[in-house]
């Protein structure tokens, strides 16, 4: 696996169904915008998941007029296959999920990750190696909290970007935590985790 290595353009990869209510994808896309705008060659952004409803197809909308500016965002409209998607991660620097994290399915049950819905973020970060960016609100299992960046805000997750876009001595740093924290994370942990929620 690659853990250390920094690819030439940092590059971010949000997992997971394109789904509105399950994440600010509005949010990600604002700061990536002003991102692209200063840093195109040196990010990228990799939606990787499948559209659903409505929702997910505006989403893929407004990502085909970022693709038209010559930005570097990568998306699929159909379903990513498993090989893709392990391959995006492994090759990947950084998982960045913009959860909602209280959210309300189109059901209108209404849902909290971290305590009446598991997310699968942890444990993507432990399998694949790999440092997390979360919104506060997200409850960090212990095992990866110094490989994870929090934000508050859309400002404050654009500073925090930059911050790494600037400094790759801490995104290598990150790197390395995260390969560590995946190392010492054992099986019942994890278990615990998910029986936990």
């Amino acid at each position: 696996q690659k853990t250390e290595k920094i690819n030439k353009k940092i590059e971010f990869v949000i997992p997971g169904l394109i789904e509105i209510y399950r994440r600010n994808y509005s949010l990600a896309l604002d700061v990536f915008e002003k991102l692209f705008e200063k840093y195109n060659e040196q990010i990228s952004l990799n939606i990787l998941g499948q559209p659903m409803g409505s929702g997910g197809a505006s989403i893929i909308e407004r990502c085909e007029k970022l693709k038209q500016k010559n930005y570097h965002i990568l998306f699929s409209k159909i379903f990513v296959p498993e090989e893709k998607y392990n391959d995006t991660l492994v090759e990947c620097d950084l998982i960045f999920s913009p959860l909602n994290v209280k959210n309300k399915r189109p059901t209108g049950i209404e849902e909290t990750y971290g305590r009446t819905e598991a997310s699968a973020l942890p444990y993507e970060a432990i399998q694949y190696s790999k440092p997390l960016i979360l919104p506060q609100e997200f409850e960090v299992v212990d095992g990866i909290k110094s490989s994870t960046l929090i934000y508050k805000s859309s400002q404050d997750l654009q500073k925090l970007i930059e911050d790494i876009i600037k400094d790759r001595d801490k995104l290598s740093k990150l790197k390395k935590e995260a390969f560590k924290n995946s190392k010492n994370f054992s099986l019942p942990v994890l278990q615990e985790y998910f029986n936990k929620e």
